[in-house]
């Protein structure tokens, strides 16, 4: 309705300061998020045998790439590729063979054991992944980005809740897999990382499970750092005055490319950073 970005209505309505700390705020949870989501491709893209040190490097210049087209057409188009693989995680429950009675509890809400420390913590990184500021700051610059008119208002709604049951159908789906597949065996309440998963479904349930959690895992980590940095360059661009829009070219729209892929850069470099060695 406005025709600019989350930020820039704060800029506006409470002021500078308002703004800078809100904008300072998201860039520093939004670089801890992009960090987190190269680590999921290096999980994902370990599980093939590829080193972190080619699939890092080159999942961050893809990224990159596929961003700086200077077409919005190009690069929804690339989105709607990676929406489609989440689909990917139904297969996954279908292959772990959950019973009609099993379906039914989990249609009960409640914690297994009770309000454990665990539960609480596992309760609020489902919120915290869910309900994020960063999703605020995107959603609203990427449709004003999409150039349409307030007349559309209402398919733009019906976009996103689409968007939000295909996610919940994903996410719901892989919790599924994990809690049946694992059920009553040794792996049962020994996780480790997102990798372990895929390695453990290979032993429990096999068929490719492991492959397919890994493509999920690889495709949900590169749709989030689409997602969350270009939230944190639209944000600049709103309290900076920069050209920031996926219409523009690379030459047309320099500091918002330049913000955009020094922030990838900077959090795959980190996920690269050798570990030292325990013991």
């Amino acid at each position: 309705m406005t025709g600019v970005g989350h930020a820039r209505l704060i800029k506006e309505r409470f002021g500078k300061f308002w703004a800078a700390f809100s904008v300072g705020d998201l860039f520093v949870l939004n670089f801890l998020t992009i960090v987190t989501e190269f680590i999921g491709v290096s999980l994902a893209l370990g599980y093939f045998g590829i080193s972190p040190d080619i699939s890092v490097p080159i999942a961050a210049l893809g990224l990159i790439a596929i961003t700086s087209t200077g077409s919005f057409r190009s690069w929804e188009r690339f989105m709607f590729i990676f929406v489609a693989v989440n689909f990917l995680a139904i297969p996954l429950v279908i292959l772990v063979h959950p019973t009609l009675p099993d379906r039914a509890r989990l249609s009960r809400p409640g914690a297994q054991g009770g309000m454990t420390s665990t539960a609480v913590l596992l309760i609020i990184a489902i919120v915290g992944t869910t309900v994020a500021p960063w999703q605020l700051f995107f959603q609203q610059s990427n449709i004003v980005d999409k150039r349409i008119t307030p007349r559309w208002i209402n398919y733009e709604r019906a976009d996103t809740f689409l968007g939000s049951i295909v996610v919940v159908i994903a996410a719901s789906a892989l919790v599924v897999t994990a809690a049946f597949a694992f059920r009553g065996t040794g792996l049962a309440r020994h996780f480790t990382n997102a990798a372990g998963v895929a390695s453990g479904l290979d032993h429990t349930v096999g068929h490719g499970t492991g492959a397919l959690f890994a493509l999920v895992l690889l495709n949900a980590s590169i749709i989030g750092a689409a997602a969350v940095t270009l939230s944190t360059s639209y944000a600049f661009g709103d309290i900076f005055g920069m050209r920031h829009s996926l219409h523009r070219s690379f030459a047309d729209a320099k500091q918002f490319y330049i913000l955009f892929s020094a922030l990838v850069i900077c959090a795959a470099g980190i996920v690269l950073i050798p570990r030292a060695p325990l013991g």
